[in-house]
Order: C-alpha cells, then structure tokens, then sequence
C-alpha cells in the first residue's frame, strides 16, 4: 500500500501503527455519486469542460474502464501541475480516495488536498499552504489500491482541492487522470448546487510562464496501451 503523509507525521497505509487498513476504513464507494459533475473544475487542464472531468468520477466497479485515447483529467502539455475542483451537492465524510493515474510515468506522484476551502485557491497558495492531507501516490493500477483519510479531518465536506504538483515522469510532463474515487458516507441533506465557481481560466504566467495551451491536443504515448 502506497505511504501518505497526514498533518501531525505518520501514515496510513496497511502495516502501519499510525492509521487504518484499508480492509476496515468504513464507508463505501458510493460518494462519487454525490459529486456535482457540472461544477467540476481544472486548472492548467488541457480541457477545463465538467462533461469531460466527469467520466473520471465514474462508478467504483468501472474504475478500470479506460474508454478513449487519453485520460479525461490531463494537465497541460509539458507541464505536470493540475489543480482541481471537486464539489459536492450534499455533506459528505470522507474515508479513503483511489486515484488510477496514467502509464508511461504520466501517474501523479503526489495529491495535496485541502478540504472546504472555498474557491479561492491557485497554484501559489496551493504550493505553499499546509493542506488538509498529503499522500504520496503509487503509479500502480492495482484493485486494491485506496488511500485512507484522516478522518476527523474528512466530516461534513463540501469541496475539495486536488493540487497535483508533479508526476512520476518529471515536471516538464503531462499528468494524467484516469480515475479519482471518494469512499465513506453522505449525509443526504441536498446542497444547492455550486454555480460561477471563479478560477483561473488558464494558468498564470507567473506560475506557468512560456506553457502553451495544449487544449484538444492528443498526447504522444497513449493510447490502447493505457487498457492494457
């Protein structure tokens, strides 16, 4: 089981005094139900569009369906930070995550998260603020692979910031996403629904000076081999 890193030192991964394994986190793998897809957002995202975020918040039992070319969460061209907005359209808590990542070291190696933070992020602060919880992420596709929370830290969510800073292949490559899950439970009280989230349309020249936007861009090195 990959190692995470929480606030406070130790890990959670099985084997390990400091959390839970996975086999007893409770909860199930229902919350992307709750996710409200329209409201889903990316930063220096090769395609910013909710309709194509959201097939990677598919259904648990579908995690391994790599329908298409590419990833539907994918940074920019030569450049492997991502940040992304997931809403939720009622409070849930959150037990474990599952991210399945891309081949060719194209895998994020890292997710800073930061819980009901609101929609004043970017990547500056993201780099610097202490998140909610760290993990360090497995390039592996493995359907035991789940990464449990801190819980106390994880009730009555609302939102939640992925900051994928780098990936497995370096800074200056794509990062890909072929699946991101939430386990745990929902309170079943409908929020309304996040609308005119403000963000940054495209990464900050200072952030991400001299990147072209690769918007509809294939990507070299995929393809059917991703099913593989």
């Amino acid at each position: 089981m990959p190692h995470q890193e929480h606030a406070g030192g130790g890990c959670g991964h099985a084997g390990c005094d400091h959390g839970p394994a996975p086999e007893d986190v409770l909860g199930h793998w229902t919350l992307n139900a709750a996710v409200d897809t329209q409201g889903l957002r990316a930063l220096n995202a090769a395609v910013d569009d909710p309709d194509v975020l959201k097939l990677a918040f598919r259904a648990h039992s579908e995690r391994f369906d790599f329908a298409g070319a590419v990833p539907p969460v994918r940074s920019n061209e030569d450049d492997a930070e991502l940040l992304l907005f997931v809403p939720f359209t009622t409070n849930v808590s959150v037990t474990s995550i599952c991210i399945l990542g891309a081949r060719a070291g194209s895998a994020p190696a890292e997710v800073k998260c930061f819980v009901n933070r609101g929609e004043d992020l970017d990547f500056a602060t993201a780099a610097e603020a202490p998140p909610t919880q760290r993990f360090e992420l497995s390039e592996a596709l493995d359907s035991r692979l789940e990464y449990p929370t801190e819980a106390r830290k994880w009730q009555g969510v609302h939102s939640v910031w992925m900051y994928f800073p780098r990936n497995h292949a370096g800074e200056d490559s794509e990062t890909g996403i072929w699946y991101i899950g939430f386990k745990g439970l929902a309170s079943g009280v409908r929020r309304e629904v996040v609308k005119n989230v403000v963000y940054e349309s495209a990464p900050r020249p200072q952030d991400h000076s001299g990147k072209a936007d690769a918007e509809g861009e294939k990507f070299k090195n995929w393809g059917a081999a991703e099913s593989g």
